[in-house]
């Protein structure tokens, strides 16, 4: 069985059409396939029951849509989530169901989840309690569902909500920082890591953590400072963090820790990125997707055995308006 790297992202164009690309070595890319639907913000990608699925935002009306497909070339249909999204939603498989979260496309900023045990039939939303400022990042820790989020206030604050179930969640719990832009969530040495952007003009990229999801470390600087969101991994037992620097140089950056405290200086990758990248491990690889920092807004890719030496970008041959998605499924 072989794994292939997925890529999703929106035309360049005025159609904002929805497109995939596949590789199965990061070199060689597909021509990117028609998934037939538009969005207005960055796609969410992930594999549920062995097919693929993408969950995106409508190009007019705001509506909440996923699309699947079994092999990447033909998609369904889009299937109607029954909700409205402000922002890009976060897509996640849970108790063998998939999960959306997303921010309620009106004044509220409700930030709200649905499930779906067939990705066909979707349950009506459930309020998380909580209202958040920009696009959520929900992953699984602890056999729970946590979400983080901004909070929709002037603090900026960044929050945490945990659920067994999906359907009753917990209030939020104070990380005790204050993020800029949306966060980035995952699981590394069974903790649980956050991610993000100060909310000062400094821009530090700051990381936090936590062994049970509710009391949380003081935050720890990684020594750089990010103009966008940043994107976390695990790789080679390390946690990594891509973002792209805070000056006009707009390079794509990488910084890794075995701890999650002690931070090495950053590396180049010898890109730079309009938008915030996309970072995954792939065929024992350390694989960044990005759009490049001009006026082509071509996909790029690159890649690197050991996070220190990557490789020249590699053109996936398509054009993004917004930052992409990665995932790998197995073929």
């Amino acid at each position: 069985m072989s794994n292939i790297c997925w890529m999703a992202f929106v035309a360049n164009n005025s159609s904002n059409d929805l497109l995939v690309s596949k590789s199965s070595n990061r070199l060689n890319w597909s021509d990117s396939t028609q998934i037939g639907q538009a969005s207005k913000d960055a796609p969410s990608l992930s594999v549920f029951n062995n097919e693929l699925w993408v969950a995106f935002v409508n190009n007019s009306s705001n509506d909440l849509l996923v699309s699947k497909s079994s092999d990447g070339i033909s998609w369904s249909a889009n299937t109607q989530i029954g909700q409205e999204s402000k922002y890009a939603p976060s897509l996640t498989v849970f108790n063998n169901q998939l999960w959306v979260a997303f921010v309620a496309n009106n004044s509220s900023n409700d930030l709200l989840v649905s499930k779906s045990s067939d990705g066909i039939s979707w349950s009506a939303n459930t309020q998380i309690g909580q209202e958040s400022k920009y696009a959520p990042s929900l992953t699984v820790f602890n056999n729970q569902l946590w979400v983080a989020f901004v909070a929709n206030n002037s603090s900026n604050d960044l929050l945490v909500s945990k659920s067994s179930d999906g359907i009753s969640w917990s209030a939020n719990t104070q990380i005790g920082q204050a993020s800029k832009c949306a966060p980035s969530l995952t699981v590394f040495n069974n903790e649980l890591w956050v991610a993000f952007v100060v909310n000062n003009d400094t821009n530090d990229l700051l990381v936090s953590k936590s062994s049970n999801g509710l009391n949380w470390s003081a935050n720890t600087q990684i020594g750089q400072a990010s103009k966008y969101a940043p994107s976390l991994a695990v790789f080679n037992n390390e946690l990594w963090v891509a973002f792209v620097a805070n000056n006009d140089t707009n390079d794509l950056l990488v910084s890794k820790s075995s701890d999650g405290i002690s931070w090495s200086a950053n590396i180049q990758i010898g890109q730079a990125s309009k938008y915030a990248p996309s970072l995954t491990v792939f065929n024992n690889q350390l694989l960044v997707a990005f759009v490049a920092n001009n006026s082509s807004n071509d996909l790029l890719v690159s890649k690197s055995s050991d996070g220190i030496s990557w490789s020249a970008n590699k053109q996936v041959g398509q054009e993004s308006k917004y930052a992409p998605s990665l995932c790998i499924k197995n073929q």
